[in-house]
């Protein structure tokens, strides 16, 4: 029983690894900044860029992948 178990999760990971590359990637692809949705009116540039820089979004894909 601890096998089938085992092997049943090693058989999983590949698809929750799949599923998690597919939606990061289409929330990627969607059109504008996710920090956009968020920006109040009269926000700074600069406030803007510190926004973007708290959630990483400054940084390569490979890296926020990872994050």
């Amino acid at each position: 029983m601890t096998r089938y178990v085992l092997r049943r999760i090693a058989g999983s990971l590949p698809l929750v690894l799949g599923i998690v590359t597919i939606i990061f990637f289409v929330v990627y692809a969607a059109p504008g900044d996710p920090t956009t949705t968020l920006i109040r009116p009269g926000l700074t540039p600069e406030a803007a860029a510190q926004m973007r820089a708290n959630y990483g979004l400054d940084q390569p894909i490979p890296i926020r992948y990872v994050k």
